[in-house]
């Protein structure tokens, strides 16, 4: 018999109810399945075979997409008074002790290193450079700049492969602002050769043959060829002095505003790359306005093997977090990474097996005050001002030997 007309929706919706209730269960114990296979799974020191990666590849989709965990603090962070002044250590390293500390009364060549450790430049980046005026102590504060202020590389100098990547990314940055970054000719203290021999150089006409010419070394000695790299940015890191495995790592900073700004506050591998963690990453955008949105990553996998993976997660702070001073904090243990924001719990990453291979070693401390190259233009058109990331201290914890 057919069932009556006003009882047919409610029978769909039961069928509907009771099917979603099925395929979360199915889902929840696919997921433990997953979760405890790679536990169980023994592995070489990094395991990127395809079936190793991909049962973790399938397990960390969930830890993506079913984070109710860190719902739960993210609500929590929410409706809690926040300290924004001193460090208060989570529950679980009360045990902790302080092993390392900078209040930046000045700075400290011999921790902190100014650039990255590669270099000064990315070659992928053409549109900053890692500067030293942009890095400075003043007032009990570090100051990381970013400002317009242009630096030549010179091409010859450079490797052929990152100097073919340099050129690259400066046809790809001057299509989002037109002319942004030029080739120019310049002396050997770096200035810029208006005139050579007996007639003038246009700076922006140099061509992709004669930028060949030069990398094969048989342009004639009339000046340097060199691409002009716009910006330069403020980075220091303790790649050379300060490496850690496991800890509490805390910040207190007031982070720069306007549009196309991109600081950071991260630790990377010593040995390797990944094992990266971003405490947290600003992005300004078009406006300035997402700067009020920190970004919570961790980086896993090998690039060479095509397993290179992130787990972002994200977190709408603060409007003030360019007016004020906060702390930003990670506890990074064998098992997970929780993240603290004015001494709250606002994440938390547990690692499956597969992940947790990529954070046994240490890694240093990186600060920086970078720029997107997307949204210079936004920049230009509020005034190219220059941003100011300052940080108050810096502090480690660890767990006492």
């Amino acid at each position: 018999m057919p069932l009556h007309p006003r009882y047919k929706p409610h029978h769909i919706a039961d069928i509907f109810h009771s099917a979603r209730r099925l395929a979360s269960i199915f889902l929840l114990t696919l997921t433990i399945g997953v979760s405890g296979w790679a536990h169980s799974k023994t592995s070489s020191p990094i395991d990127s075979t395809k079936i190793g990666f991909g049962m973790a590849k399938f397990s960390m989709y969930f830890k993506k997409n079913w984070d109710f965990r860190s719902a739960r603090y993210t609500h929590r962070f929410k409706h809690q008074t926040k300290n924004t002044t001193n460090t208060i250590l989570p529950e679980e390293a009360r045990e902790y002790q302080l092993v390392f500390e900078d209040n930046f009364d000045s700075l400290n060549t011999e921790i902190w290193s100014k650039g990255q450790p590669w270099g000064r430049f990315h070659p992928d980046n053409a549109h900053q450079f890692y500067g030293d005026p942009q890095v400075f102590v003043a007032d009990g504060k570090l100051h990381l700049l970013n400002e317009p202020r242009p630096y030549p590389i010179i091409i010859e100098n450079q490797p052929k492969g990152d100097a073919e990547r340099m050129f690259r990314a400066m046809k790809e940055t001057n299509l989002i602002q037109k002319d942004m970054i030029q080739i120019q000719r310049v002396n050997a203290a770096g200035n810029v050769v208006k005139s050579v021999g007996d007639h003038e150089v246009n700076d922006s006409s140099v061509s992709t043959a004669q930028v060949q010419l030069n990398l094969d070394g048989s342009e004639s000695d009339t000046g340097k060829l060199a691409v002009m790299i716009p910006y330069s940015v403020g980075v220091v890191n303790t790649f050379h002095s300060k490496n850690f495995t496991y800890g509490y790592f805390a910040i207190r900073s007031k982070n720069p505003s306007g549009p196309a700004t991109w600081p950071a506050w991260w630790l990377t591998g010593k040995n390797n790359w990944p094992p990266e963690i971003d405490i947290f990453e600003m992005y300004g955008k078009s406006t300035g306005d997402a700067v009020n949105t920190q970004t919570m990553t961790v980086h896993t996998g090998k690039v060479e093997t095509h397993t290179k993976q992130m787990m972002m997660k994200k977190l709408r702070v603060s409007e003030d977090t360019d007016s004020a001073f906060h702390i930003y904090a990670c506890l990074w243990t064998p098992k997970k990474i929780d993240f603290y924001t004015d001494g709250i719990k606002v994440k938390s990453i547990r690692f499956n097996r597969w992940m947790a291979q990529f954070y046994q070693e240490p890694m240093f401390l990186v600060l920086n005050n970078a720029l997107e190259n997307t949204y210079i233009p936004q920049l230009i058109e509020s005034g190219n001002k220059t941003s100011d990331f300052q940080v108050d201290w810096v502090q480690v914890y660890q767990i006492p030997r």
